[in-house]
């Protein structure tokens, strides 16, 4: 998604039950904006998804496309 031109500014999360350091690593390699292991409490989750909501449309500034 990163290569191609048109999608290179939309933010990647990679969201995973995964915590491993190199699954960590090889996200980011491959141009990743974020890591995130899945907690498996669902109310852990949903809690995790609200944090996610917040950074990405409150907290962090995106580029605008034009």
């Amino acid at each position: 998604m990163k290569a191609d031109q048109d999608f290179k500014l939309i933010p990647v999360v990679v969201l995973t039950t995964s915590s491993s350091p190199e699954d960590v690593n090889k996200a980011y390699q491959h141009s990743a904006s974020s890591f995130i292991s899945k907690p498996s409490d669902f109310s852990a989750f949903v809690d995790s998804l609200h944090t996610l909501e917040d950074y990405w449309f409150r907290v962090s500034r995106l580029p605008s496309i034009e």
